[in-house]
């Protein structure tokens, strides 16, 4: 016995997540098909960063369950602890909301105690954004486990796609369907640079670079070191603007935010941000000379801009790239090199000829025709596939 898809629920733990999946969300709700519910976590709802919540708001979006799995106390936020309040939350709202499907996306920590709880509430998941690889964090661990728990595959990549199917999924349950990420990019309406500017309150330079930098997660002392030299890289430039955001709610991340804040009080050519907003991201995306930090965002949406990327470190280890990356070692000098390469005449006409590796067109409808062709089986059973 198979029953049809009536009941879609959506998790957004992080302002990158939500970013990726609003116009999925928002596509599926205006069907009037499916009735959609959305569970908010994760640090949408601290105000440490940003309170993003209010960005979900915005979308005036229905059946809201807002859980939040973090303490006030950010000595008690180890990733054990989270994950242990998680499940039991998670699990009361699943068994309340009661959904065919849910959908999650990526490989941050907290999709492991939702999944969890949907596996042994026999919730199919369908899962976005497998296959990927990130060597240099516990997301590669993560994602992996994830995919094994799902029911159903988007990916955004051909790559990604054979990846899934060599864990053993069915090749009959995993999409080729390109990254949420670039079909975001596509449909925001970017701002113009004046009312950005007046929106973030400060002033466009000559030449501007945006700092994301988040934490080690298997080396955790690696992130105070590396940040260091980079912070030491950027104290020796004075004609670029550099734009910080914060970084995600990992281990060590404090030592990250507070060296942020006091480069940001000593150096003019610098602004911080707890979080942006989307629709301001995008656009400062489409006004800046590159990215630099290590943060997934530099790989995957960053080249839809014909701009450059400097990756610092392994943490995007093993990431599909475009030819718009710099990949740079965590030291000052490297640093600088990369910084002085990515302003370089020969790199600017490469970056004419560039593309983006996760680009496939309007996502959003092909995973809703699928939706719309999948029938949930009584009996969640998987078996092994066997790859010959």
């Amino acid at each position: 016995m198979e029953k049809k898809i009536k009941k879609i629920c959506f998790f957004s733990s992080t302002r990158a997540d939500y970013g990726q999946l609003s116009w999925l969300i928002k596509d599926i709700t205006y069907l009037n098909k499916f009735k959609v519910f959305l569970i908010v976590s994760g640090t949408h709802i601290l105000k440490k960063y940003g309170y993003t919540y209010k960005e979900i708001q915005k979308d005036n979006l229905k059946n809201i369950f807002k859980i939040n799995i973090f303490s006030e106390k950010d000595s008690l936020n180890t990733y054990e602890k989270i994950s242990s309040v998680g499940i039991n939350k998670f699990t009361k709202c699943l068994k309340k909301i009661k959904p065919d499907i849910l959908f999650l996306m990526g490989d941050r920590f907290e999709l492991l105690s939702i999944a969890q709880s949907a596996f042994f509430l026999d919730i199919p998941i369908a899962h976005i954004a497998g296959g990927e690889s990130t060597f240099g964090s516990k997301d590669e661990t993560v994602r992996n486990i994830i995919t094994k728990f799902s029911f159903i595959h988007f990916v955004s990549n051909k790559l990604h796609q054979k990846k899934i199917i060599q864990l053993g999924e069915n090749p009959k349950k995993v999409y080729n369907v390109g990254g949420l990420n670039v079909e975001s990019i596509l449909r925001t309406k970017v701002l113009d640079k004046n009312t950005l500017e007046k929106k973030l309150k400060f002033i466009f330079m000559k030449k501007n670079l945006l700092v994301t930098f988040h934490p080690e997660t298997i080396d955790y002392n690696n992130s105070k070191r590396n940040f260091i030299q980079l912070i030491k890289a950027l104290e020796k430039i004075k004609d670029i603007l550099f734009i910080f955001t914060y970084p995600n709610a990992d281990k060590k991340n404090n030592e990250i935010i507070k060296k942020i804040n006091k480069f940001t009080r000593t150096y003019k050519n610098s602004v911080s941000f707890k979080s942006m907003g989307r629709i301001n991201y995008i656009s400062t995306l489409n006004y800046i000379d590159g990215v630099i930090g290590n943060s997934s965002s530099g790989i995957t949406e960053a080249p839809s801009f014909k701009i450059g990327t400097i990756n610092i470190g392994d943490r995007q280890e093993g990431r599909i790239k475009s030819s718009s990356i710099i990949d740079c070692k965590p030291k000052t000098s490297e640093i600088l090199k990369a910084i002085k390469r990515l302003y370089s005449s020969e790199f600017k006409n490469m970056l004419k000829n560039s593309r983006n590796p996760y680009a496939n067109g309007l996502v959003s409808n092909k995973i809703i025709n699928i939706l719309n062709k999948t029938k949930i089986p009584n009996n969640l059973k998987k078996i092994f596939y066997e790859n010959s």
